[in-house]
């Protein structure tokens, strides 16, 4: 017997869709820096100084602030934080300097303030500058430098441009003179030694390197009998006894002591001046008391 076998085949149409991908990406801008002023004011947006100099304050703090405008063109809400840093321009490392109260201030956080403009915030960075700031003034410790103020802005995607401006930093003459030199108790034909002379100690309160003149305008020290012949009265820039000193004159004389600048860890280096005195024979008595010149110059 014979079968006739049929193969019975389907068609199958297997149709292909090519897909077209079309993502929405959002277009950002990196925030900018607009303006950049040094103002003694908080948030205050003008230059306080001009085309002058920041003047320091002796023995303490002088507070600034570098202040200005921050852009970020997807809208102030996107502006996350503001830095700034003051420093002298040839200080080490630049903009990235470590913090140092002789050449370099950072604030990594500036406070953030609002502005009419939706794209815009203002920024306000204090900055405490001590008495021992360099100078880069002409006869300043740094005469051919300047002090820069750069500041950076952040949104929340990245970091954005940085801005500047420059100022100059005035030079401070400041010492800490006593107001007294005392000798005390001492008998008639006596002279101090290296053991009970007088020390008055000079502090630096700027950032000049200092000296002291010393003079003594009257002819001796008056006392309640008699006078102290000026000559008797004796300085010295170390700790020697009647004999060794140099006596004082009408005229000012340089001591040639010289009090160091001062640095982040001795804002206020001292130098010892000492003092002589010989008492006459006789012909004085009492409490003796004169004018006495100790004049700080540079050195």
């Amino acid at each position: 017997m014979k079968y006739l076998i049929a193969l019975s085949c389907s068609s199958f149409i297997i149709a292909m869709m090519m897909c077209s991908l079309t993502p929405t990406v959002r277009a950002t801008s990196a925030p900018t820096v607009v303006s950049v002023v040094i103002a003694v004011t908080a948030n205050g947006q003008s230059d306080s100084f001009g085309g002058g100099s920041i003047d320091l304050n002796a023995g303490t703090t002088r507070t600034i602030y570098v202040n200005g405008v921050v852009e970020d063109l997807d809208g102030k809400a996107d502006i996350v934080g503001v830095s700034g840093v003051f420093y002298r321009s040839g200080a080490p490392s630049g903009n990235l300097c470590v913090a140092d109260t002789a050449y370099c201030y950072a604030v990594s956080s500036c406070s953030l303030g609002d502005n009419a403009d939706a794209n815009q915030k203002t920024f306000s960075c204090q900055m405490n500058l001590l008495h021992i700031a360099q100078s880069t003034v002409s006869g300043g410790q740094y005469p051919n430098e300047n002090w820069v103020a750069y500041v950076t802005v952040t949104d929340s995607e990245s970091s954005g441009t940085n801005n500047a401006t420059t100022k100059e930093m005035q030079s401070l003459l400041s010492l800490e003179i006593p107001g007294t030199i005392s000798f005390g108790m001492r008998d008639l034909n006596s002279q101090s030694t290296a053991e009970n002379n007088t020390e008055t100690a000079l502090l630096q309160k700027g950032n000049v390197q200092a000296d002291v003149e010393v003079s003594m305008s009257a002819t001796g020290l008056a006392c309640a009998s008699g006078v102290i012949p000026r000559a008797n009265i004796k300085w010295s820039i170390t700790d020697v006894a009647y004999a060794s000193g140099t006596s004082l004159t009408a005229s000012a004389v340089d001591t040639n002591i010289d009090i160091p600048y001062g640095t982040s860890g001795n804002a206020s280096p001292s130098k010892i001046l000492y003092w002589n005195i010989g008492i006459p024979v006789d012909g004085v008595g009492g409490s003796c008391s004169t004018p006495v010149t100790v004049n700080a110059i540079a050195h």
